[in-house]
């Protein structure tokens, strides 16, 4: 996770999905059953990956010219 990192930590992130929230659990439910915790971390490099790819490039630019609600 590169630049990402600096907004939100992974390990955090790990943290509360597999030791608070337990969400290895929703493998158990016929819904979930072809994923593991391989799969999740999966998901979640590839959005880390966008974020910091497609978003964070951006984020000087809406610093600079912050969004105003008109209306």
């Amino acid at each position: 996770m590169s630049d990402a990192s600096l907004i939100l930590s992974r390990r955090d992130l790990d943290f509360i999905l597999y030791e608070w929230l337990e969400v290895e659990r929703l493998t158990q439910r016929a819904r979930f059953a072809d994923h593991d915790r391989v799969s999740f971390d999966g998901v979640l490099d590839t959005c880390a990956q966008l974020a910091a790819d497609m978003f964070a490039p951006h984020n000087r630019k809406a610093d600079q010219n912050e969004p105003t609600f008109d209306g």
